[in-house]
């Protein structure tokens, strides 16, 4: 059998060997364009990472100081500046720490309410005296001849109080003083209500304008309800109705747990079962029922920001329910009851505060910060325990009331020799 010897025409090895340098080449390129896909996706969170690892909620040189016993309460509404109060008086802090005004007042249990900027101090149970402020300073202080078992001040200084009498209950409206200096603090509107033992007021809001009061009142007549009535303020807005009153309506088997007016005379009720948002007016004695949540968990906390959204917080779900969020859980709604953002910590909240068109939740020494749809911002773990954690100017600057000291403290980059000397965590440093 002959041997054949197969040799490749010179001119189609050329061929053939420019064709394997150019898929050589594209497979090379393609691994290149593999690599830099894959490494920038690698590299962006470890970047990321970096810049957030090295961004900590520092402490800065303003600070106070007071006795373990002191009484000492903090107030603050998206201001660098803050208030102080203690059994000895009240305090305005600017962010400097200098003292800006001093009013010399004696509390034995200083409790304070504020919203915009005024705020109102007194004590409940026991005192008979509640100051209302500003950031200028003392505005009045009003005397009652019972103690007062609760009060409140809305964001245009109106102060409400309910006060136990001998074998009642009256609530009090006082003017915030707005167009006549001379009645500032003057009694507005008093009603008596029932009878100690059968009624029980719990909450007392009157509207920005000063025009509407809303009272929640728990009934033991025949079982637990709560009552729930709509009253003129001025005697130029009731005269067509007893005592003013131009609405009712009654929650069977529910206490109303907090109470507020929002933007527009719109009212929002949180109860055990539900959150219920009322329209006041805008016509004559004229309210409706706009919107309503049905809960399916208790709420730990609640908080209201800036007249527009509703913040709470799920605590465990409600008795006889299988269905309902997990404890811990944020839930933030606008007026209108959209809801716009959540955000599920996984544990049990023990703080809540709100401000800067955003929230502050804790969990004992631990602290998130979320924006008002419920985006993380930055978490901060202290030491040692707080009484209250708040936000001041801004998200990035803070407010840390301790047992006896309060730190301003700001979210800043670390310096290289703070850098240098953080613990390494996982394989970045």
């Amino acid at each position: 059998m002959d041997e054949t010897t197969n040799v490749m025409d010179p001119e189609l090895a050329a061929i053939q060997a420019r064709q394997m340098v150019i898929y050589k080449r594209v497979i090379v390129i393609a691994a290149l364009l593999i690599i830099a896909v894959v490494g920038q996706a690698l590299l962006l969170p470890i970047i990321g990472f970096g810049q957030e690892r090295y961004m900590r909620m520092m402490p800065t040189d303003v600070f106070l100081t007071y006795n373990f016993d002191s009484g000492a309460v903090f107030y603050s509404n998206d201001s660098r500046d803050f208030f102080f109060v203690t059994r000895d008086g009240v305090r305005r802090i600017l962010h400097n720490g200098e003292v800006d005004w001093n009013h010399t007042q004696r509390f034995t249990r200083p409790v304070i309410n504020g919203r915009g900027d005024f705020f109102a101090v007194g004590e409940v149970d026991r005192g008979r005296n509640i100051s209302v402020f500003n950031t200028s300073g003392h505005v009045f202080t009003s005397t009652f001849e019972n103690p007062v078992l609760s009060f409140n001040i809305n964001d245009t200084g109106f102060l409400t109080a309910i006060v136990r009498a001998p074998a009642a209950y009256e609530i009090f409206v006082l003017n915030n003083a707005a167009h006549d200096a001379t009645e500032m603090g003057s009694v507005l509107y008093m009603r008596v209500v029932g009878e100690q033992g059968l009624h029980f007021p719990t909450f007392a809001e009157v509207s920005p304008d000063g025009r509407f009061l809303v009272t929640a009142t728990v009934d033991l007549t025949y079982h637990l309800s709560t009552i729930l009535e709509f009253r003129f303020v001025n005697e130029a807005d009731s005269w067509d109705f007893a005592q003013g009153l131009f609405g009712a309506t009654t929650f069977n088997g529910e206490l109303v747990t907090s109470m507020r007016f929002m933007s527009n005379n719109r009212l929002i009720v949180t109860t055990t079962s539900r959150i219920i948002c009322f329209q006041i007016g805008p016509n004559h004695a004229e309210w409706n029922e706009v919107w309503s949540i049905r809960l399916e968990n208790e709420l730990s906390h609640v908080g209201f920001y800036s007249n527009t959204h509703i913040i709470f917080v799920t605590g465990d779900r409600l008795l006889g329910l299988e269905s309902g969020d997990p404890v811990g859980t944020v839930r933030i709604f606008n007026v209108n009851g959209v809801e716009s953002g959540s955000f599920s910590l996984g544990r049990r909240v023990t703080h809540l505060s709100v401000g800067n068109n955003a929230v502050i939740i804790g969990s004992d020494r631990n602290f998130h910060a979320l924006d008002i749809r419920g985006n993380p911002m930055w978490e901060h773990t202290l030491h040692q325990d707080s009484r209250d954690f708040m936000f001041l100017e801004d998200t990035n600057t803070v407010l840390v009331v301790g047992s006896t000291r309060a730190d301003i403290m700001r979210r800043r980059r670390l310096r290289n020799d703070e850098i240098e000397n953080l613990p390494p965590i996982g394989i970045f440093q």
